[in-house]
């Protein structure tokens, strides 16, 4: 048996639930308009200009191998603004925020994909999954969206520099 602690944010994709450490979470936004590079790996949503600058937004059904929404422009989607590593993560919906949960027991490694899931948490009567932020991406992912990304930021700086 683990104790993870809280807070916890609570979210949705298809029919499961998700949960995130709440202090691994920078903000939540709605879903925007996102822009996706030909070429890009299955794992990226797309880019989201936020202030000049490219998020590059994961989707987490793909993360976890669900097939995840027909419509990924779905407006009533979340988008998580994680608080480290320069990532967004596209969610169906912010469902809940938590301070504790009811149980926790650790998930087994092969119920996960490279251990993104690290405990399994009961909360008011519901089996919820608790994501390992630091897990959501291989490190050859993490290299292909940051060179994807500083793509994204020269394309941002050459509309702004035409608008102006």
């Amino acid at each position: 048996m683990i104790a993870p602690t809280g807070p916890f944010l609570i979210f949705r994709l298809e029919e499961s639930l998700f949960a995130l450490p709440a202090a691994a979470v920078a903000e939540i936004l709605p879903l925007a308009i996102l822009d996706r590079p030909v070429g890009s790996p299955a794992v990226l949503a797309g880019f989201l200009n936020l202030g000049g600058e490219p998020l590059a937004v994961a989707d987490l059904g793909a993360l976890v191998g669900q097939a995840g929404k027909d419509d990924p422009q779905d407006v009533y989607r979340h988008i998580l603004h994680l608080a480290e590593g320069g990532l967004g993560l596209l969610v169906d919906r912010v469902t809940d925020l938590t301070t504790t949960a009811d149980s926790a027991s650790a998930a087994a490694p092969a119920e996960s994909v490279n251990g993104l899931i690290t405990a399994r948490l009961t909360i008011g009567g519901r089996m919820v999954s608790l994501l390992d932020p630091q897990g959501l991406l291989l490190e050859e992912e993490r290299l292909r969206l940051a060179e994807l990304a500083e793509a994204a930021r020269a394309r941002i700086a050459d509309a702004a520099s035409a608008q102006a």
